[in-house]
């Protein structure tokens, strides 16, 4: 900003080519006031220190984040929260344990098939998420992913217990492969995408580079504390079969109540939106949410612009209201 007059001469004359009316002129001017207010909105906050958001996740008040009777929740808080609810899917350990199980089975016994199979899994399932994601919205296809894989994990810890009750080991190391993939083929399908396009939309512009990068710094301990402890467990065969899976069974859970509380719908919002939202809405109600006005509802000393309301946004943000 600061070349004002110069941006309104610019916009003008893109806007009207040739001599308009004042009231045309008045749109240009509410239109510069809207780029400038749109602009102020995505660069948020201040930054937020790591002490600072230490004492927000004691719920402490943080500089530039007003309290509000909704909980809410700071947006470098919430990348790292639910990359560590993605955590709690389970899916890193499932990707460690998988030769280990596969070595009883001669026909998995191969590194490179298990690979290459799993693999093929992930890949089928990744453009699934397009069309539940059309279907659903962001918000939902977190929840009802989180419900179906937690209820996997709980089918997976019941076949695993059946080894102590059947000599059909082979048979039990099978069923638990299928459940297995269709673990990965549900995680790959729902919370992996998700996640990282969430966590993408959720940061201010000021912040977006160091919020995401260390949302995915907290992704990626989580992975290297996953590879550190997956070797200990898979070696007790009552952990391995059934344990694991029925604690992973119940974190599922704790990840679809944090998607129902705290993960607002994003989809089809612009990102100026998106971080208005934050502040203004309560996550479960995002849905229904529209804006009342737009951010050049006031007056801007910069653009000297009359206070005046402009028209509203419809939900899909396709078109205005004439």
């Amino acid at each position: 900003m600061g070349r004002n007059e110069e941006a309104y001469t610019a916009l003008d004359r893109l806007r009207n080519p040739k001599p308009q009316s004042e009231l045309n002129k008045q749109r240009v001017g509410m239109e510069l006031s809207e780029i400038y207010f749109s602009h102020e909105t995505g660069l948020g906050p201040e930054r937020v220190s790591f002490r600072e958001l230490v004492k927000e996740w004691f719920c402490a008040r943080v500089k530039g984040i007003a309290r509000t009777p909704h909980r809410r929740i700071h947006p470098l808080s919430f990348s790292v929260f639910l990359h560590t609810m993605y955590q709690c899917t389970g899916i890193n350990f499932i990707m460690l344990s998988l030769p280990s199980l596969a070595e009883s089975d001669e026909a998995l016994s191969d590194p490179l098939v298990i690979a290459l199979v799993f693999s093929f899994v992930r890949l089928c399932a990744t453009p699934m998420y397009m069309l539940i994601f059309r279907k659903l919205g962001q918000r939902r296809t977190l929840f009802f992913g989180g419900l179906v894989v937690s209820s996997c994990h709980f089918l997976t810890a019941i076949v695993g217990m059946a080894v102590g009750l059947t000599h059909e080991e082979f048979v039990v190391n099978r069923v638990q492969l299928v459940f297995m993939a269709l673990l990965l083929f549900l995680v790959a399908s729902s919370w992996a995408p998700a996640v990282w396009i969430i966590t993408g939309e959720i940061p201010c512009t000021a912040t977006r580079s160091r919020d995401i990068g260390i949302s995915a710094g907290v992704h990626w301990l989580w992975a290297v504390f996953a590879s550190v402890y997956t070797p200990y467990l898979i070696e007790i065969e009552w952990v391995r079969r059934s344990a694991i899976f029925l604690l992973f069974a119940f974190l599922s859970l704790g990840s679809c109540l944090f998607a129902y509380y705290f993960v607002p719908e994003t989809s089809r919002l612009f990102l100026e939106y998106i971080e208005v939202i934050i502040q203004e809405s309560d996550p479960r109600v995002t849905r229904e949410w529209k804006p009342s006005d737009t951010f050049g509802w006031r007056r801007d000393p910069r653009t000297e612009v009359k206070h005046c309301r402009v028209p509203r946004v419809r939900k899909r943000w396709t078109s205005l209201r004439e």
